[in-house]
């Protein structure tokens, strides 16, 4: 996501808060008018991003990843570890990040590339430690990824800190 996409839809969640807090008080349900239902069957989603090309890539137990493409095709690629938050790097390939804390699976950082259905592993542990409860990934621009882990104490006192991962970026496609 660029600085322009993410300022927007700040904008638009800023826009949204500020219209549910009608006249000073806070709406006690936002209205659900107009939203439908564009996937179903979903076993534990989690995760959600958009693709440049409107696709939407999406996270639940039936695979590694999950893609409805702007037909509402869903294509599914590799097999599931326990995948939470995902995100689109900057070539279009899909980054998820894996809880597996209470599945007693790791808690991994993939990177999905949805043109070859490739699945690389970007990270399994901190310091000699597995991973084991990875959040919210988010790619920058520059090929950056940034993801969040639930578990600090699982990890020394020195450890508990935001960390950039190297993934060996590559060209923009």
């Amino acid at each position: 996501m660029d600085r322009r996409n993410f300022l927007s839809s700040t904008a638009a969640l800023t826009a949204f808060a500020v219209a549910s807090r009608a006249n000073g008080k806070t709406s006690a349900k936002p209205s659900l008018n107009g939203l439908s239902v564009i996937v179903d069957g979903l076993d534990h989603p989690e995760g959600i991003a958009v693709r440049q090309d409107g696709s939407i890539i999406f996270s639940d137990a039936h695979a590694a990843v999950s893609v409805r493409k702007p037909g509402g095709e869903i294509v599914r690629y590799g097999t599931a570890v326990s995948p939470c938050g995902v995100a689109v790097d900057r070539n279009g390939n899909a980054i998820v990040a894996n809880m597996g804390l209470l599945s007693g699976k790791p808690g991994i950082l993939q990177r999905v590339d949805l043109a070859t259905g490739k699945i690389d592993v970007l990270a399994s542990s901190v310091e000699g430690r597995p991973l084991v409860a990875s959040n919210n990934p988010i790619a920058t621009s520059d090929g950056a990824i940034y993801c969040s882990h639930s578990m600090p104490y699982s990890l020394p006192a020195k450890s508990k800190s935001l960390r950039e991962i190297s993934a060996a970026p590559t060209a923009p496609a």
